[in-house]
């Protein structure tokens, strides 16, 4: 089963992720060098290549101002502990949505009768699933919190982001409970 890039990057460890992105787009050298890409004057131009070489060059120049801005904003988003706290708060609270589309998936292709296995016995595994997330809200919270706290590249957390990732984690939880109800067991329930 493929996984999601959020899973990439928890498997690797926030640490590494965050050491990647920054080596990868500040490295040594920092986002600008002062030096274009391309140089502006091109030698040897023959007649009318040069209006297709100056059409080149600014869009060239377009590219590489909006790659650049986009290369900035990652690398702020990365070195924010919040940024990584929320792809771990709404990982966790995907987690039973995860596992019923797995199980969708995976039934699929092996047998015609996953409907009546997801009836009979997986929506209640799945609502249980949301319960005990419900039940321990402030124990995997923490555990965000301190995952979060170990990454050295990134800003530290205070009181109101630690409420934030709280609160937040709860609203997402309830929001994702009420929609597999909704969506899911509501229906089948018929």
């Amino acid at each position: 089963m493929q996984k999601g890039a959020e899973e990439y990057y928890i498997g690797c460890g926030l640490q590494h992720v965050s050491q990647l992105f920054i080596a990868t787009f500040e490295g040594e050298s920092g986002l600008s060098t002062g030096q274009p890409a391309i140089e502006d004057t091109i030698s040897g131009e023959q007649d009318g290549a040069g209006v297709l070489d100056e059409l080149a060059v600014d869009e060239t120049k377009a590219y590489k101002q909006k790659i650049s801005k986009y290369i900035r904003s990652s690398l702020s988003c990365v070195k924010e502990a919040l940024f990584f706290a929320m792809m771990l708060l709404g990982h966790k609270c995907r987690e039973p949505l995860l596992h019923h589309y797995r199980f969708l998936c995976k039934k699929l292709s092996d047998t015609p009768m996953h409907v009546v296995e997801l009836v009979t016995g997986q929506i209640t595994t799945i609502c249980s699933e949301f319960e005990a997330l419900l039940a321990c809200t402030h124990e995997w919270s923490g555990d965000i919190t301190r995952a979060v706290g170990g990454i050295h590249t990134c800003h530290s957390l205070d009181d109101n982001d630690l409420m934030y990732i709280t609160l937040g984690g709860l609203a997402i939880l309830l929001h994702n409970a009420a929609c597999f109800d909704r969506r899911i067991v509501k229906q089948f329930a018929r």
